[in-house]
């Protein structure tokens, strides 16, 4: 991402680098703002913005100068820095440490400017979040995400943040950034959410870039017609100044063309651009046109669509349904990451049921084992309870019989006892019954006459 993030921070300095520069007033009255690239006795060489990616140059007669309002030093290098900020995305470690090397050196070239604060607020929003950046996390959207999401969802943060950067590009006709962006989304990260999208701005900005750049080929052939005049007029001293000059310009810009080169960037720049760029970008134009309107746009559109159908179902433990959506998503666009990271999600997830499955089943058996368990204990405890019972039946019995049986001895004894004491009462009666007999005859032989009667 580096690379793209780089671009980025590029074009956003190419797009106020020249919004502030001194002002030359000519006698016509028309005021140009430029930055003097080289000066002559008789001349001015300005480099000026023609659009916010588009620089040219001018050359200016010292004849046909009003006056030349300066700007001062830290005045013309504010704008580049106050144009830094940062917004909804996280940028590249090295991009952080860039900003924060511009804006420190400002400070210490012009610690008493008016912008100081300004730049000293935003030296420490840039410092903080370098560090969670280099902590692994990343911002998305004016979110900031964990470092573990953010590797798990790298491919489709990475399509968000550039189809994010090719939506700003073209907002601001930057045709060649825009289309480098897609450059690295489509090698990088073609497999993300946001390729449907990106490829349909991609379409937009080809043609728009084909009318810039044979724009720019028509003014180069205009500067090179003016070039040839300028030095044809020259004389003497002039003439080699003017030609080292030109000299000098062109192979800036040659070695700009190859810089672009040499980073891998698919377009080329349409400023500072040469013939051999323009016509480069012209013929790329005319092939890719073709090969993106014949990506699939509505298949892609088709198997994000099942993705998050496969998703859904995941989430709600519908596997077979989440099965069958991502068997649609892979038919209509292989390359859609989401599949991947989604089969693997269902493995799991099918892993986990199967699992799941098994702990009931183990545990459906040891209730089962249990509850056997438990109803042979009841019943060995049953059996018990009926034993100890039939014993305490015959021990009640046999109490039973022993106390009947001692009943039975008492009342007998108790039979025998009123038996004896009846009869002893008996007895004593028949005892006293004769002994009052014998009483009653002793009395009565008293009585009698003590000589019998004669015969």
């Amino acid at each position: 991402m580096s690379k793209a993030r780089y671009h980025l921070l590029a074009a956003l300095f190419a797009f106020s680098a020249f919004a502030w520069g001194d002002t030359f007033t000519l006698k016509n009255g028309e005021k140009v703002e430029g930055k003097i690239l080289s000066e002559t006795d008789k001349e001015i060489t300005l480099q000026i913005a023609v659009t916010a990616t588009i620089k040219d140059e001018r050359v200016i007669k010292k004849s046909d100068l009003e006056n030349v309002v300066k700007v001062p030093p830290d005045e013309q290098a504010w704008p580049a820095l106050s144009a830094l900020s940062l917004a909804g995305e996280s940028l590249d470690p090295a991009d952080y440490t860039k900003a924060i090397t511009m804006l420190g050196d400002f400070l210490s070239a012009f610690p008493k400017s008016s912008h100081a604060a300004d730049a000293k607020a935003k030296l420490a929003l840039f410092e903080e979040e370098k560090k969670r950046v280099e902590a692994g996390e990343l911002k998305i959207n004016g979110q900031w995400i964990s470092a573990a999401k953010a590797h798990e969802e790298q491919v489709q943060i990475g399509g968000s943040i550039l189809l994010a950067r090719m939506k700003k590009f073209a907002a601001t006709g930057q045709y060649v950034e825009t289309l480098n962006a897609f450059d690295t989304l489509e090698k990088s990260y073609a497999g993300s959410a946001a390729m449907p999208d990106a490829v349909e701005i991609a379409r937009r900005m080809i043609p728009m870039l084909k009318v810039a750049a044979e724009q720019r080929q028509t003014q180069l052939k205009q500067a090179a017609v003016e070039n040839a005049a300028r030095l044809a007029t020259a004389k003497g001293i002039e003439h080699q100044q003017v030609e080292a000059l030109q000299k000098k310009n062109q192979e800036a810009v040659d070695a700009a063309v190859s810089a672009a080169e040499h980073n891998g960037s698919a377009w080329l720049p349409l400023s500072p651009a040469n013939d051999r760029s323009i016509v480069a970008l012209l013929a790329k134009c005319t092939s890719e046109v073709t090969r993106i309107n014949s990506l699939p746009v509505d298949k892609m559109r088709q198997s994000l669509k099942a993705a998050a159908t496969a998703r859904a179902a995941i989430e709600t433990g519908d596997l077979t349904s989440a099965e069958k959506a991502l068997a649609e998503a892979g038919s209509t666009w292989t390359a859609n990451e989401h599949i991947k990271r989604l089969q693997t999600k269902l493995a799991e997830e099918r892993q986990k049921a199967a699992e799941a499955a098994k702990v009931a089943e183990a545990e459906k058996q040891a209730k089962a084992a249990e509850a056997k368990a438990a109803l042979a204990a009841a019943k060995a405890e049953a059996e018990k309870a009926k034993a100890e019972a039939e014993k305490a039946r015959e021990i009640a019995d046999k109490v039973a019989a022993e106390a009947a049986a001692a009943e039975e001895e008492e009342n007998s004894r108790a039979n025998r006892a009123r038996i004896l004491k009846y009869s002893l009462a008996a007895i004593a009666v028949v005892i006293l019954f004769i002994f009052a007999r014998r009483k009653k005859a002793s009395v009565n032989i008293e009585e009698l006459p003590q000589n019998p009667p004669a015969e």
